[in-house]
């Protein structure tokens, strides 16, 4: 029966030495000769150090824009303190960035933020009021969010809070729920918001 056949032995045979085994793994005995696996692993070394020595200009290009990628995502993630890119806004709408400038400093700066701020195309921040103190700390003003495709505009709040040591952070969020269905773009247009209001803040 297949069962009771004996184990496969492999082994490695030097003609100026006893054989060599190497383990017990299949049903039959067999032999390899020493050289030929002396040349096998020599021409698989050659071949490894062949392929480090060539390397495709494509995949070089590839490999540097991977990296460049990473790099500016670590950065994006080290200034948002809360990274929303989908969900329910009448839940949970506020985003946060960082603001890489002392809170002292941004307040002084507060009023260099225009009555519209045009974050990146298809989306606008516009200040409805001004900047006013908030009892626990920080400043809010209220503001109005345009989005392309989306009408009418998201009324939200922009505030701006102490955050450790030497920065601050700003915080937009909606100030009304009430709207029966909220643009897929709410998210990705209030960190863009914030972003523009941050580096305003910290120039």
């Amino acid at each position: 029966m297949s069962g009771d056949r004996a184990p496969l032995r492999i082994e490695i045979v030097d003609p100026a030495h006893d054989s060599l085994d190497v383990g017990w793994i299949g049903h039959a005995t067999t032999a390899m000769p020493h050289a030929g696996v002396d040349e096998w692993v020599s021409s698989l070394a050659d071949a490894r150090a062949a392929a480090r020595r060539h390397v495709d200009p494509l995949a070089r290009i590839l490999s540097r824009l991977g990296a460049r990628t990473r790099r500016t995502s670590r950065a994006v993630h080290e200034r948002s303190l809360q990274v929303r890119t989908d969900g329910n806004p009448r839940r949970a709408s506020a985003v946060r960035q960082h603001v890489f400038a002392p809170f002292d400093a941004v307040v002084d700066r507060l009023g260099v933020v225009p009555d519209g701020v045009a974050a990146q195309p298809g989306v606008t921040l516009g200040l409805v009021s001004v900047f006013a103190p908030l009892p626990g700390g920080g400043h809010q003003a209220d503001a109005s969010l345009a989005l392309r495709g989306s009408w009418p505009r998201l009324p939200v709040v922009v505030r701006v809070e102490p955050w450790w040591r030497e920065q601050s952070i700003v915080t937009v969020e909606l100030r009304s729920r009430r709207r029966v269905r909220y643009p897929r773009r709410y998210f990705r247009g209030a960190h863009a918001a914030a972003r523009a209001v941050g580096r305003m803040l910290a120039d």
